[in-house]
């Protein structure tokens, strides 16, 4: 009698800690981590965009699950607060559910072609995990277009 109440006791313990690992995390958690190496220079027909994946989520921890990145720009008007929206969505090329290498840095490039001379820009790459939860922004790139010799600021 008293080994069928323990193990009733025990199966009935268990369904309530199955799956559990610990509390709940928000996905900011989980979000990734700034891009690296961000860049940018002018060409006669546009702007070049140039970073590379973060390797790490907002945690400190692998980032296995890069979706891709979106890439948002701000036409500057002296007095007037930018005002992003997003001009494409990447994917990430090289997806794979691992981490990332470490010690490998690939570089991923998006051409803005819908600039005028002398327009001034400021840019925002924010990579995106599976979930859709959105990294954190890192540096905004400024650039002064003048075609090959733009001027580029990263703030």
């Amino acid at each position: 009698m008293i080994k069928k109440i323990i193990v009733a006791l025990i199966v009935s313990l268990s369904f309530f800690a199955c799956g559990r690992k610990g509390d709940p995390k928000p996905p900011e958690f989980f979000a990734p981590s700034p891009v690296v190496y961000p860049s940018a220079r002018g060409e006669i027909d546009g702007i070049v965009l140039k970073w590379a994946a973060p390797k790490t989520n907002a945690r400190g921890d692998d980032l296995i699950d890069l979706e891709g990145f979106v890439v948002r720009r701000a036409r500057l008007s002296q007095g007037v607060a930018p005002s992003f929206s997003t001009i494409v969505e990447i994917p990430y090329a090289e997806k794979s559910g691992m981490p990332l290498d470490p010690t490998s840095v690939s570089f991923i490039e998006y051409k803005d072609g819908d600039v005028e001379v002398g327009g001034r820009y400021q840019y925002q790459i924010v990579a995106v995990n599976e979930e859709g939860v959105e990294g954190v922004v890192g540096n905004i790139i400024v650039v002064i277009f003048a075609g090959t010799s733009s001027s580029v600021q990263l703030l």
